[in-house]
């Protein structure tokens, strides 16, 4: 169990780094991997579920600039307020990239940033087998090491499963990064291997043909893991310092209890989001909002503080932590599937409130028209903001629950959460382009169009899709759906495709697939 299995150590010297422009570029040799063929209609769905998923928390630690050590874990600016207020240029370019740094393989978690340090996860090989970990220096992007190790649960890579989709948490004391293959690994912050897990060969492969997308949970003692497939689903919570268990909480699918004594349908198991801690009553909530329920989890122990169970669509989005208890909720209705039940009714604020046999949840209110999608609901001002499928925005009063506005967004669909910065909320669309929206009661847009990447760049070609086009071509011949079912994925993720963005003081960070960009606006100032 405590055993690395770093099977290759790829140091700065031995990749090729060279600048152009004022734009530094680290190259590494080009991704290749096998498509896979699954469901095409429920794999485009789910493709981006990663994304939302990915969330670790943790608290960050004040640096001698007076804000936090980075972006320690995912939608850290969301829950933790990261950073100033200032708004950022509400303008950019490719060419105001600051610089560009390549990533062997592809991945779709979001980069973490401690103090001048950028981390990205990475899978590569035709059956994912090489597990990446990739630092890149904040100032310059130029890579301080990489760490490659082997799969204990191999699959077959493609566009319809998770790829490095769970985003890893760090602290003062290293690096906490979790894989879909169940490799859990805890790193100091040269990259050296502390300990590691395999939960595979713990307590069994995933049942999961889409994947895995949830993200760690660091605490004080613990780092926190939510598995929730078609097989048994679990919690379970192991050690910072030497990677032992310290509790392990099955999830059954049988249904929680109701407080009227009946129980409902079991729920679905297979979920992506990720847990959340929110904190209410003077104590720490461990917030699962998956598969059809919600429950409320201490992270000390595992027990269960209390459960909901009206809800559902809830699969996706991971629970955004508003303070006082509240958190947003949101739920995916998939064209191909309709609306589970409750799904319609999923979209709301709940509040943990302290009773005297404990705990329950409370709703605020339900955003009877809002939809979610694969990114998270955020909150700015007075205002929560879904955003659905299409790329339709809903601008919800956060008082009331009364919806203020509903307008499209030019940036179209979102994967990646919009973040927040002063009065501004900055949309991003799965292409690359960004929107920005004036925090207001009524749709106000201040700018859009801006990109870091050229949409019309491609990435380079898997390893068999010549193949998969030649099969293509029989089954076309012969009337195969399949065939046009895969067409459809590839022609939708063929081209950009941005998972996720981040800010750290000037800078702002985002990544695809195979890269990530940095802008530095106090080099390039707004325009």
């Amino acid at each position: 169990m405590m055993g690395s299995r770093s099977v290759e150590i790829f140091e700065p010297n031995r990749c090729a780094c060279q600048q152009r422009d004022g734009v530094i570029l680290t190259d590494f040799p080009p991704a290749r991997m096998r498509p896979f063929r699954g469901n095409a209609i429920a794999g485009w769905l789910l493709l981006m579920l990663p994304l939302m998923l990915l969330g670790g928390w943790a608290t960050p630690v004040a640096s001698a600039e007076g804000i936090p050590n980075g972006w320690p874990h995912f939608f850290a600016g969301q829950v933790d307020n990261l950073g100033d207020s200032n708004p950022l240029p509400d303008r950019w370019s490719p060419r105001d990239v600051t610089w560009s740094a390549a990533l062997e393989g592809y991945g779709q978690s979001s980069p973490i940033v401690w103090r001048d340090t950028v981390f990205a996860t990475s899978v590569s090989g035709a059956e994912k087998e090489d597990l990446r970990v990739t630092a890149v220096s904040l100032s310059d992007g130029s890579v301080k090491w990489v760490r490659v190790f082997r799969s204990t649960a191999p699959e077959t890579s493609g566009q319809l499963i998770s790829r490095a989709a769970p985003t890893p948490a760090c602290d003062e004391d290293g690096l906490f990064v979790f894989f879909e293959s169940g490799d859990l690994f805890a790193l100091d912050h040269h990259g050296e291997t502390r300990w590691h897990v395999s939960l595979a060969d713990r307590f069994g492969r995933f049942e999961n043909k889409f994947g895995l997308a949830a993200s760690p949970i660091l605490t004080q003692q613990a780092v926190i893991v939510l598995v929730d497939h078609d097989g048994p689903s679990y919690l379970a919570a192991f050690s910072r310092t030497d990677g032992s268990l310290l509790w392990k909480r099955d999830r059954p699918r049988e249904g929680v209890d109701q407080q009227d004594g009946q129980r409902r349908e079991p729920p679905n198991g297979r979920s992506w989001s990720s847990p959340a801690l929110v904190h209410a009553a003077g104590r720490d909530h461990l917030v699962c909002s998956s598969a059809g329920s919600l429950v409320g989890y201490d992270p000390r122990s595992g027990e269960t503080l209390w459960a909901h169970e009206e809800i559902g669509g809830n699969t996706v989005a991971t629970p955004i932590d508003l303070g006082g208890g509240r958190f947003l909720v949101a739920s995916l209705i998939r064209p191909a599937d309709g609306p589970t039940a409750y799904a319609t009714e999923s979209n709301l604020l709940a509040r943990i409130v302290e009773q005297e046999a404990g705990f329950r949840l409370q709703v605020e209110w339900v955003a009877e028209k809002a939809r979610g999608s694969f990114c998270s609901p955020v909150a700015s001002q007075d205002l929560a903001y879904w955003v659905n499928p299409t790329g339709v925005v809903f601008g919800i009063d956060l008082a009331t629950g009364e919806q203020r506005f509903s307008n499209r967004l030019p940036c179209g669909a979102c994967w990646a959460t919009p973040l927040v910065v002063g009065d501004r909320v900055y949309f991003f669309g799965k292409d690359g382009e960004a929107t920005i929206l004036k925090s207001s009661p009524e749709f106000e847009l201040i700018s859009t169009g801006h990109r870091t990447r050229d949409p019309d760049d491609r990435p380079d070609a898997p390893v068999g899709e010549a193949a998969v086009a030649d099969d293509d071509t029989a089954d076309e011949a012969s009337g195969g759906e399949a065939s046009a079912a895969r067409r459809r994925v590839a022609a939708l993720n063929s081209g950009v495709t941005l998972y996720a963005a981040i800010r750290v003081g000037t800078h702002w960070i985002v990544r695809y697939g195979d890269r990530i960009d940095c802008l530095n606006f106090a080099v390039t100032p707004n325009r």
